[in-house]
């Protein structure tokens, strides 16, 4: 009796992480390797990831890290970058500067929601942030100049511009408390799931959640939405 195999003939199953790879794709060995990388460390975290499993999952030698990337920390925050740029491909744009400060917040927390909760095939780039928090590497450094402080700076501007009595204080207080509902629904999802079960995580599901922060974030700052 034959038995049909439990991955495809052209498919790499390493640790827990299944992937295909195309022996005649024109994707170079750089690409499929930080194709591999994100899976990789998506499902290990960074300590626990090994070039082995990559290179294996990318079908490339163990050397092509080095050529390419020069090490396995590099390679990580090569992965950090490409994976964010792709996530980043698929979230809301910003509004324009000279939109009314309401309407800069409402599209500011709509991008968060969409960096932060998406869980489509682009969601690597949030997996690998939830290793950053709880066990945190040199890559860390690099988000937070790349993309953590900028973000800070634009919502403060926000902030200010929607209540110019703030102090610096009151500020920082009322932007965490703005990001930290949208970190409520990324920590607290098993437990979320849990409570309300078959809860939508669509594009519907997001805009609701925005127009809620939205509104509430308002309310906070005095401000009618």
């Amino acid at each position: 009796m034959e038995y049909a195999p439990l991955v495809p003939p052209n498919a790499y199953a390493v640790r827990g992480v299944t992937a295909t790879v195309d022996h005649n794709s024109t994707h170079d060995t750089r690409v499929r390797l930080l194709d591999a990388a994100g899976k990789v460390f998506a499902e290990h975290g960074f300590e626990q990831a090994t070039i082995r499993d990559i290179c294996a999952i990318a079908a490339a030698n163990v050397a092509s890290v080095k050529y390419h990337f020069g090490g396995k920390t590099e390679l990580y925050r090569a992965t950090m970058r490409h994976f964010r740029a792709t996530a980043e491909e698929r979230i809301p744009e910003s509004a324009p500067p000279d939109a009314e400060p309401a309407e800069r917040l409402r599209a500011y927390i709509r991008r968060a929601i969409y960096l932060i909760l998406d869980q489509g095939p682009e969601s690597v780039h949030g997996r690998l942030m939830a290793w950053e928090m709880t066990k945190p590497t040199p890559a860390l450094d690099d988000h937070v100049e790349e993309v953590v402080r900028p973000m800070a700076g634009e919502l403060r501007e926000i902030v200010l511009a929607l209540s110019p009595g703030l102090d610096e204080q009151a500020a920082r207080a009322m932007m965490g408390s703005i990001i930290g509902q949208v970190l409520f629904y990324k920590h607290s999802r098993p437990v979320l799931e849990k409570l309300f079960p078959g809860q939508p995580t669509d594009a519907e599901a997001f805009e609701r959640l925005a127009e809620h922060i939205t509104s509430f974030s308002l309310r906070g700052l005095g401000v009618e939405g």
